[in-house]
């Protein structure tokens, strides 16, 4: 989890706070990362609880002379039976249960030696748990006994209780519409389109779109048919990292991005909507986003201000296709925000997908020249919109334009 926190908190800073755990935390020394974990904790929502775990560190042999020596004086020595007794040791570290933002106190860190018959058995640690909220949570962190650093939760048990983990207020912010209903679907498919002609009219538009500004003019023929992202989903039971959706569309062509030290594409489809591209999973895609904000503890209206990228819409035009904007958010060793559009005509039953795939979407250092980086939303409708007016607004167009354009 901790790759996944990193860069979210860098570009969602500032987000106000009122925890004992953060405060506590904040309020170590820096050397251990304490400062720096609870920084990054402050942008998510989640909770905090307690688990035990036993350590394998009781070496053969050792008597209650080799514990002391190593451990010092327990703070506490607790006889459980005629030949068991509890040696207790407390920590600095304040354990917590409650959610990230909104926690109580219960007393200090603590591990715990066992001996039966003065030999020493078995050492268990109390741990802290922080486990974010959010389908793109790998699992819970474990702060050890001694440690303010997170690491992950192996072989712990839940110590109860165990609170509630808080629940996203529902948004429409992300919604496809009011009701969810999808836009008409016309009785036939955009005919004669192949990858080869799609690719043919695909460079054409956005050299149009963005007035040549654009360098990656001429299509590439990757080794593997472009898809497009429609973002992360849940892991699935035994895998350790959230999974990908994709439209995989049978006709399909890419446009590789060449601006200095930008890797990426311009990918476009054209996907049946009854086969291949579902209107629930356009607005599945469109809504991933909203739980990714609510994991970090912000709002969409704050969040479109820091990242105006984020923001969705809807455009309608006067001779019939309907553009649905939105962007993709993939969060790994960083985060790639992906602008996509989704174009549907009430004549066709096909919707034309295009989606911008950059490493380093609007870089201040080395922005994408005239693609989107000026405004995204703008760029990439244009070019999605021109594609839907070449492939699904005539039945006749598609491929007869891009016989007769190249020969």
């Amino acid at each position: 989890m901790r790759w996944l926190v990193t860069t979210m908190a860098v570009l969602l800073a500032g987000v106000p706070v009122r925890a004992d755990y953060l405060s506590e935390r904040r309020s170590q020394d820096s050397r251990i990362g304490a400062a720096q974990w609870a920084d990054q904790m402050a942008v998510w929502n989640g909770r905090l609880y307690l688990a035990r775990k036993a350590i394998n560190d009781i070496q053969r042999g050792w008597t209650v002379r080799d514990i002391m020596k190593k451990y010092g004086d327990p703070d506490e020595r607790r006889r459980t039976s005629d030949t068991e007794e509890v040696f207790v040791y407390r920590g600095r570290k304040t354990l917590y249960r409650g959610t990230i933002h909104d926690n109580v106190a219960v007393g200090p860190e603590w591990t715990e030696i066992t001996f039966r018959d003065g030999v020493p058995t078995r050492r268990t640690e109390v741990l802290q748990v922080v486990e974010v909220n959010g389908g793109l949570a790998t699992g819970p962190s474990c702060e050890y006994y001694g440690s303010r650093n997170a690491d992950g939760c192996v072989g712990v048990e839940r110590i109860d209780p165990v609170p509630a983990m808080p629940s996203p207020a529902p948004s429409t912010a992300f919604a496809c519409s009011a009701d969810g209903s999808p836009p008409p679907v016309g009785e036939s498919p955009a005919p004669g389109v192949t990858s080869a002609a799609l690719e043919r009219i695909f460079a054409d538009v956005v050299s149009a779109s963005t007035h040549g500004e654009e360098p990656a003019r001429v299509p590439h023929h990757p080794r593997e048919r472009p898809t497009v992202v429609l973002g992360q989903v849940p892991p699935q039971p035994g895998d350790h990292e959230p999974g990908i959706a994709q439209a995989n569309c049978a006709v399909s062509a890419s446009l590789p991005l060449a601006a200095p030290n930008q890797r990426g594409a311009l990918v476009a489809t054209v996907c049946d909507r009854a086969t291949e591209l579902r209107w629930s999973e356009v607005c599945d895609a469109r809504a991933r986003p909203a739980e990714i904000l609510f994991s970090m503890g912000t709002t969409p209206d704050a969040a479109f201000e820091r990242l105006p990228v984020l923001r969705p819409g809807h455009r309608r035009t006067r001779s019939g296709p309907e553009a649905e904007y939105f962007t993709v958010v993939v969060v790994g060793h960083g985060m790639a925000f992906l602008p996509t559009v989704v174009v549907t005509s009430p004549s066709s039953r096909s919707a034309v997908v295009v989606q911008l795939q950059s490493d380093d979407l609007c870089d201040s250092r080395e922005p994408l020249p005239g693609i989107a980086c000026r405004d995204a939303q703008r760029t990439i409708v244009k070019i999605g919109l021109g594609l839907a007016r070449r492939l699904l607004t005539d039945p006749n167009v598609a491929e007869g334009a891009a016989r007769g354009r190249h020969g």
